[in-house]
């Protein structure tokens, strides 16, 4: 796979910070924190709604991006994806899902 010259990482939160924005903060209350290792290699977003609980976490190196939800009303958790992302716009997809899973119908 060729890599594209933007950063993994840096892609991972700008997707995060545009989806998420047009897409949860219109429907619903919500917090996210994004954590980086102090090497820059994984980068950790945890995001809380009032029904959710989800961890995004990515890996520069591999081009990996894990995420897991937790639904607080049944006590459920499920991975949404995990692995390896074969292209940016696999991991915005991605991304994109999360997003619709945590605005509310």
């Amino acid at each position: 796979m060729n890599r594209p010259s933007t950063r993994f990482l840096d892609a991972v939160v700008t997707t995060w910070e545009a989806v998420s924005t047009a897409s949860i903060s219109s429907s619903v209350a919500f917090q996210s924190s994004i954590n980086r290792a102090s090497d820059d290699s994984k980068l950790t977003i945890n995001i809380q709604t009032p029904q959710y609980t989800a961890t995004v976490a990515a890996w520069e190196q591999a081009y990996c991006l894990d995420i897991t939800l937790f639904d607080r009303a049944t006590g459920s958790g499920a991975e949404l994806s995990a692995g390896e992302c074969t292209s940016l716009e696999e991991m915005q997809e991605r991304i994109t899902l999360l997003c619709e899973m945590l605005t509310p119908k």
